[in-house]
């Protein structure tokens, strides 16, 4: 057999003598359209199998509200995220991150921006919200709680200034606001109706959808 000169055979020696290179963390910055508690939940079993698929431990960062999670996107913190279309599309161009994945639930992979009312309002359409108060979910970069429903405002001839408008932490938080008469219309992501955090709190059949936009791709 022919032998292989030492020279060439210590540099492989060397090379296998040293250590793996250690990865840092992947961090992966959700917003915070649930409470942490139930963030942490459903995003845990993701960050494992992106673990394991990267070997790379992915670390689950849970901003307080949407204005600490954006600055922290601004600042190049995260290594993914999860956010609402706009979040991404202002990503996107100013930040260079591109979709990989989009969620589905119920069965959907689409949503749409709705406004809805409680049955008993007297409110049937929605030319009737003019003058009335309207609690928009999630601040003015959601799609489905504030974005969309403008656009239903404005596509029927209510501008700015014809209500008053005001801000909830969430769509869950905006529905309950308008459930207890905080408000007389609220507007959130269609699926709004069907999240734990609106059924187990309040009488979802209380309340009916006044208008909603066409779909469009859910959160990526």
């Amino acid at each position: 057999m022919k032998r292989i000169p030492f020279f060439l055979l210590f540099p492989l020696l060397l090379c296998l003598s040293l250590p793996a290179p250690v990865l840092a963390d992947l961090k992966l910055g959700v917003f915070p359209r649930r409470s942490a508690q139930k963030t942490k939940k459903a995003f845990t079993p993701l960050t494992s199998k992106l673990s394991e698929a990267t070997g790379q431990n992915v670390q689950l960062i849970i901003s307080k509200d949407f204005k600490t999670f954006w600055q922290k996107v601004q600042k190049k913190e995260f290594d993914l995220i999860h956010c609402s279309q706009y979040h991404y599309m202002e990503a996107h161009n100013k930040l260079g991150y591109e979709v990989f994945v989009t969620n589905i639930e119920f069965g959907a992979d689409t949503m749409a921006g709705a406004i809805f009312v409680r049955q008993d309002s007297g409110i049937n359409s929605v030319a009737d919200l003019k003058g009335k108060t309207i609690m928009f979910g999630g601040g003015k970069k959601a799609m489905g709680a504030y974005i969309g429903p403008q656009y239903i405002l404005k596509s029927n001839g209510i501008m700015p200034g014809a209500y008053t408008e005001k801000i909830a932490k969430s769509g869950p938080s905006a529905i309950m606001g308008m459930f207890y008469k905080q408000a007389d219309a609220a507007c959130a992501g269609d699926i709004v109706t069907q999240l734990d955090a609106a059924t187990k709190k309040i009488n979802i059949s209380e309340i009916k959808l006044l208008a909603k936009t066409e779909p469009f791709t859910h959160l990526p």
